[in-house]
């Protein structure tokens, strides 16, 4: 079999979704060849034995790599790793707790890519979950567009979803050496994606991003202590610096943006953590970087000096917001 697309599913205990993530991956319709590889960072539940009985169904599609050691404690990203194990021309993405929800998703894709020699990177419009409830994100534009860099960087790593992903191969092999030091992958990805002729977007809404899994990367910072906040902050605020002297002067307000969320986010940590002098030195940091740039910043900046108050009215609009 030669495919021409590898998928890459990274999935670590993931025992409650990955069988319908996989389910989602093997009903895919293409007229070409695709694979799947599956890597399992030493999850400690059931997920590798209900990988293998997926490749023991599915022995010309499905590859797994069941790793004894888990590489992303050992600051390994494991999508990068897995995606550099694929020999195909192209990369779809979909972490072991998502899925996808269109059965053209691939071939949707693969089309549109090859239509559009220029770009690197193809995403779409997908559905977050939230408990059983399901709302459409990511929605750019209502036809297929390619969106330039600039507009990459400022969205962030949650301008696309993972599961929406499709790259050439070759975009992996041409991260920088810093990417190793990078906290959080999927933003170089997504950057170094689109350098050569920007994203392009497709409007149907074809995967299912899993907000909150109890095994989930989102999840388990959420869960990590100030001091641990602060360090991450150090390497993201690095990683921009590396970043911002290969991206074009173009972008530099976009990612002074970024810089100015990463802040924030320590700020709000600091603010739950009741550490009020951490939260007014980084939401003050937050504000210099970029004032104003959301409703939320505004808050926490303004009422800094009455922290309890701040978390209050947050919290009230947030509740307003997802009505």
């Amino acid at each position: 079999m030669n495919p021409k697309v590898s998928v890459c599913v990274v999935t670590y205990n993931h025992e409650k979704y990955i069988s319908e993530c996989l389910d989602s991956i093997v009903c895919q319709k293409t007229d070409f060849e695709f694979e799947v590889i599956v890597y399992d960072d030493a999850s400690t539940d059931s997920t590798p034995p209900i990988i293998e009985r997926y490749a023991d169904k599915y022995p010309n599609l499905i590859k797994p790599i069941l790793s004894k050691t888990n590489l992303y404690s050992q600051g390994v990203d494991t999508v990068v790793y897995t995606a550099k194990k694929s020999e195909a021309e192209f990369v779809a993405l979909c972490e072991g707790d998502d899925y996808w929800c269109d059965e053209n998703k691939l071939q949707n894709q693969y089309a549109a890519l090859n239509e559009n020699s220029s770009c690197d990177l193809a995403f779409h419009s997908c559905f977050y979950k939230y408990s059983n409830k399901l709302k459409k994100k990511n929605e750019v534009a209502k036809k297929q567009m390619i969106v330039g860099l600039k507009e990459v960087v400022q969205g962030g790593g949650s301008f696309m979803s993972t599961a929406s992903l499709m790259l050439k191969r070759d975009v992996f092999f041409k991260l920088p050496d810093w990417f190793s030091d990078a906290p959080v992958g999927d933003f170089y990805v997504q950057v170094y994606g689109a350098i050569r002729g920007g994203a392009l977007f497709l409007p149907e809404c074809m995967s299912v991003y899993r907000c909150m899994s109890e095994a989930g990367w989102s999840n388990r910072v959420s869960k990590q202590n100030l001091l641990s906040n602060v360090r991450h902050l150090k390497k993201v605020v690095k990683t921009y610096d590396c970043l911002e002297n290969e991206l074009p002067i173009s972008c530099k307000q976009a990612l002074n943006l970024n810089r100015a969320k990463a802040f924030y986010g320590a700020a709000s940590k600091a603010l739950t953590s009741k550490n009020y002098m951490a939260f007014r030195i980084l939401i003050d940091k937050s504000w210099a970087i970029c004032q104003g740039y959301s409703f939320s910043q505004k808050i926490l900046f303004f009422f800094k000096k009455h922290p309890r108050l701040a978390i209050i009215i947050r919290s009230s609009y947030r509740l307003y917001l997802y009505k």
